[in-house]
C-alpha cells in the first residue's frame, strides 16, 4: 500500500512539473512571439518602444479575438443538417459571427489609431502581407525539396 501510495504520488509530481514545464516553455515562446513582434513594429515604422509595446499587445489582443471567432466560424461550417429550421439557425449565427468579426476589425483599427496614424497602420498592414506572403513561398520551396528527395 505504501509503495502504490508512492508511485501515485511520485506520478502526481512529474504530472505536475511536467505541465509547469509546458507552461513554461509555452511562455517563454509567448514572451519571445511578443518581442519580436515589438522588433518588427520598430523596424517597420518610427514609434518608441513604448508604443511598439502597446501596438504589439493591441495586435496579439486582436489576434486572439480573431482566433476565436474563427473557430466559432469553423464549428458552424461542420455542423450539418436537413431540417429547415436548423439550417436557418446555422446560417444566421454564421452573418451574425461576420458582423462580430467587422466590428471587431473596427474596434482593432481605432485602437490603433490612438497610437499611430494612418499611414503607419498602412505601413504595418502592407509588412504582415509581404511577411505572409514570404512565409508562403518558403513554405512552397520547403514542399518542393520534400518532394525532390
Amino acid at each position: 500500500m505504501r509503495k502504490l501510495i508512492g508511485v501515485t504520488a511520485l506520478a502526481m509530481s512529474l504530472t505536475a512539473f511536467t505541465a509547469a514545464a509546458q507552461d513554461a516553455r509555452q511562455n517563454a515562446s509567448t514572451e519571445e512571439f511578443e518581442a519580436k513582434a515589438v522588433e518588427h513594429i520598430l523596424e517597420v515604422i518610427e514609434v518608441d518602444k513604448e508604443q511598439a509595446t502597446r501596438i504589439a499587445a493591441i495586435e496579439s489582443e486582436h489576434r486572439q479575438a480573431k482566433r476565436e471567432i474563427h473557430r466559432e466560424m469553423k464549428a458552424m461550417r461542420e455542423k450539418t443538417s436537413t431540417e429547415e429550421d436548423e439550417l436557418e439557425k446555422i446560417h444566421r449565427t454564421e452573418f451574425e459571427l461576420r458582423r462580430a468579426k467587422l466590428n471587431m476589425d473596427e474596434a482593432y483599427y481605432n485602437e490603433l489609431l490612438t497610437e499611430i496614424k494612418p499611414s503607419q497602420i498602412e505601413q504595418l498592414r502592407k509588412a504582415k502581407m509581404d511577411a505572409r506572403q514570404n512565409r508562403k513561398v518558403e513554405k512552397k520551396e520547403r514542399m518542393r525539396i520534400h518532394r525532390e528527395n
